[in-house]
């Protein structure tokens, strides 16, 4: 019998089904599919996302448009605030491996947060 933790919480099994859903799917390389990739990604437990399910997504992914698979990084505390209601700014700090998974950066922020990065 299933409990309600069960029930509120997809198993990596279920995700990674969906994960396979959508990356294999007929329009997977638009940006709607590429937020649905993060999202799910960021649903993942831990070791199975670092270590399976990215690796998986990047290779299936690498034929994907550029411009498509874009993250976005917010330096300033005012941009970062704006991150927490962007889908391209997931949390790298709690999930720095899906940064592998980008092939365009979008970096805002006031011009001297940049040299604070370094």
């Amino acid at each position: 019998m299933k409990t309600t933790q069960d029930d509120e919480m997809p198993g990596f099994e279920q995700l990674f089904g969906e994960l396979r859903s959508l990356l294999q799917g007929a329009h997977a390389d638009s940006t709607r599919e590429w937020l649905s990739l993060l999202g799910l990604l960021e649903q993942m437990p831990e070791p199975q996302r670092s270590g399976l399910a990215i690796a998986y997504a990047r290779d299936l992914a690498r034929g994907w448009d550029d411009e498509v698979r874009r993250l976005v990084i917010r330096t300033s505390a005012r941009s970062q605030s704006a991150a927490q209601h962007d889908l391209l700014c997931p949390d790298l700090s709690r999930h720095p491996e899906l940064l592998t998974l980008a092939r365009t950066l979008h970096v805002e922020g006031e011009a001297g947060t940049l040299s604070q990065l370094s």
